[in-house]
Formats: structure tokens, C-alpha cells, sequence
């Protein structure tokens, strides 16, 4: 089983089960909680135009470029898109690669590795085994 390394124990104590949590993004990976509300959602109340929060303007501007980037990451339909690598013989995707060239199959050992889209590779996966991966 893969370990946890966490940099702080805090979560422990909060959540049953911290693996779940950071499943959900509740705890990062490094073992810190997730604010529920990263910023306070109070108004500018300064009269002269200046913030009278400025940390808080700060938080609100970080938490929107992060919003902005997860708009711009991969959808499905792009995920989909991203070929993938697998052994011709046993269907495995488990391809190991060593140097520039040289690439086999972890499972069987085969050299003979092809490439196809993941919607492919899964109907040839259910054809030969009878059965999802």
C-alpha cells in the first residue's frame, strides 16, 4: 500500500480517514486543511476608495486565477483524446520504458506495443476478455 507522507498531522485528528479527504480536496497532500471559505465575504467598507481589506482582495484575486486555471485544464472530451500506450499481446497498459527507444510490457515482457485512443483500447480490452477493465 502506498504511504502518506504528510508534512503535518492535523488532518488526523479531524477527518476518519485522510486518504478520503484528500480524495475529496478537503486536506492537501501534504497534510493541510482545506479552509472552507478561503476568504471572508464582507464588502469593501473603506469610504476613500482604497480596500480597507487588502488581504483579503489579495485571497479573492488568488482564488480566481485558480479557478480561471482549472476552467483552462483538460475536459473529457480532450482526456479522451490523449493516446495511449499498451501491450498488443495481453492488452496491459502497464509499459515500461528504459532509454530513448526501448519500451516493453511490464506484464508479459512483450516489445510489441501499439498506440490507440483510451475508447478504442477499451472495446479491444472487452472483445478479448469479456469484460470492462
Amino acid at each position: 500500500m502506498d504511504e502518506l507522507n504528510l508534512i503535518t498531522y492535523e488532518a488526523v485528528g479531524k477527518y476518519k480517514s485522510v486518504r478520503r479527504a484528500i480524495r475529496k480536496g478537503l486536506v492537501s497532500q501534504e497534510g493541510f486543511i482545506a479552509p472552507a471559505r478561503p476568504f471572508n465575504n464582507k464588502r469593501n467598507s473603506c469610504k476613500r476608495g482604497k480596500y480597507s481589506r487588502p488581504v483579503n482582495e489579495e485571497k479573492k484575486r488568488i482564488y480566481a486565477s485558480i479557478r480561471e486555471y482549472r476552467k483552462d485544464m483538460l475536459t473529457t472530451e480532450d482526456y479522451n483524446a490523449v493516446p495511449v500506450y499498451f501491450c498488443k499481446n495481453c492488452l496491459s497498459l502497464k509499459i515500461r520504458v528504459l532509454g530513448e527507444y526501448s519500451e516493453y510490457c511490464d506484464d508479459c515482457g512483450s516489445t510489441d506495443i501499439e498506440t490507440t485512443n483510451i475508447e478504442t483500447w477499451r472495446e479491444m480490452y472487452k472483445d478479448k476478455y469479456g469484460r470492462e477493465f
